[in-house]
């Protein structure tokens, strides 16, 4: 089992946002929902190799769920006269939101086989949930579960919804039927990120804490773990599986781990106090106007070019 000791500092990078053709092939974008102290809310981005901070984007509630997809990330907040899901487009700027009220309680999202899910708590009827939404935040019809108690994670992948809560990881398909699930006893099961066939979870036991790897069909028939263990200072907020590695939030430090439990690199976020995390990979990104703008005119230069080759020479 592995530990790790924060030191030092990663510098941040000018603020912006990075797009295909902007950064690095293998580079992703790590997004990494935040708090202040001051009451301020946000979503900072930063480059999946370096963790540099690349952009800043204002929110108007804490984030306590975090996810990408079909172009755009989704942020489910509390605080307020109500609890949202909210959609912006990867500029930061506000493409549309799913009030509940403030008896609804949002919490952790993923995203996958084009479909939003999110856990909740109904504090009207003292119950918990996880619904399935539309990418333009519609209602899904498809995918509703119901649960003892709060959810703590959700992770997308191998075509199922993996969920924590309590001390339970469980595994649903797409139609809300439970496939497996296990209990751990004693450890509390946290945030959850899934990648390359390997599922991820945070733990909290009293003052131990960290994350472990698992295979899906292991754990479940087993409880074992197959993969990395690694044992942390504090809580883990967040984690987000790209680029190879494992990314961790703390309440003050985003963490890159590579696939067997080793830093490789760390960032002191202040100020900010982490949460969710969600991963865009390099090549989900859309490119800005003025990478298309060069891929156009290459189109067209390339083009013109093949014209050019196939008129006949005159004798």
């Amino acid at each position: 089992m592995r530990s790790f000791n924060i030191v030092g500092t990663v510098a941040a990078a000018a603020a912006g946002v990075l797009f295909l053709g902007v950064q690095p092939a293998d580079a992703g974008t790590l997004l990494s929902g935040y708090a202040q102290q001051n009451g301020e809310f946000g979503v900072t981005f930063h480059d999946g190799a370096s963790l540099a901070q690349t952009a800043d984007h204002a929110a108007g509630q804490k984030p306590v769920g975090l996810a990408y997809g079909a172009g755009s990330y989704y942020v489910a907040g509390v605080g307020g006269p109500s609890n949202n899901i909210t959609r912006y487009d990867m500029s930061g700027a506000f493409m549309d939101d799913l009030p509940f009220g403030p008896l609804l309680e949002t919490g952790p999202l993923a995203f996958g086989a084009g479909t939003l899910f999110m856990a909740y708590e109904s504090e009207l009827s003292f119950s918990f949930h996880v619904g399935s939404y539309s990418p333009d935040l519609g209602f899904g019809d498809s995918f509703e579960i119901d649960l003892p108690e709060m959810a703590t994670g959700l992770a997308f992948g191998d075509d199922s919804l993996f969920v924590s809560y309590g001390t339970h990881l469980a595994q649903y398909d797409l139609n809300g039927d439970l496939v497996d699930s296990f209990d751990f006893g004693i450890p509390q099961v946290g945030a959850l990120a899934y990648g390359d066939g390997m599922l991820y979870a945070a733990y909290s036991s009293g003052s131990s804490f960290g994350w472990a790897g698992f295979d899906p069909a292991m754990l479940f028939a087993t409880g074992t773990s197959n993969g990395p263990s690694v044992s942390t200072p504090f809580a883990v907020n967040g984690l987000a599986f790209g680029d190879g590695g494992l990314f961790a939030s703390f309440d003050h430090d985003l963490v890159k781990y590579d696939l067997d439990g080793n830093v490789v690199a760390v960032l002191d976020s202040g100020r900010h106090v982490n949460g969710p995390l969600a991963f865009v990979s390099a090549t989900s990104a859309a490119p800005e106007p003025a990478a298309w703008a060069l891929l156009i005119l290459g189109f067209a230069t390339t083009g013109a070019a093949l014209r050019s080759r196939r008129r006949p020479f005159a004798l």
